[in-house]
């Protein structure tokens, strides 16, 4: 017996997103509401990405908050609800959260969020280099510091 689609793709996003970031607990907060997943959609801002390449990066992320199918496994899931953060990076003391935590709840949230997105743009490149183990910190902190209880 096959999965569902909306429910395979489901499967598919968690496991994508958890791999680079690992889920760590939220803080401690009063009723914090529950999610099925604690996101940080990394976005490199570094010198050797250039315009063209920054294009497609924000394209992707909008068009997939912008996409049904995304929207449906969001739903799909125990809480039917998701966090997300963006966080751009560069160098070694180049991480800036360019929009913070944001609850998805629902094909309205996520269309929202991918028009939020849309206003995103690179604007003048970080300085730095790319400095992935920095990132990979401060995502890290961001996790463990979200609103959430994943």
């Amino acid at each position: 017996m096959t999965a569902h689609p909306a429910r395979a793709l489901h499967l598919r996003m968690r496991r994508l997103a958890l791999a680079p970031f690992c889920l760590l607990p939220c803080a401690a907060v009063a009723n914090p509401p529950k999610v099925e997943l604690a996101l940080v959609l990394a976005v490199d801002r570094s010198s050797s990405v250039d315009a063209q390449e920054d294009v497609i990066q924000w394209a992707g992320y909008r068009a997939a908050f912008l996409d049904r199918r995304v929207a449906d496994a969001i739903a799909g899931g125990p809480t039917g609800r998701i966090a997300v953060v963006v966080l751009e990076f560069g160098g070694p003391d180049e991480q800036r959260v360019t929009l913070g935590w944001h609850l998805i709840a629902g094909a309205d949230d996520a269309r929202a969020m991918g028009a939020t997105l849309r206003g995103c743009h690179r604007g003048v490149p970080m300085a730095g280099g790319t400095a992935l183990g920095a990132t990979l910190l401060r995502a890290g902190a961001l996790l463990r510091a979200c609103p959430c209880d994943p």
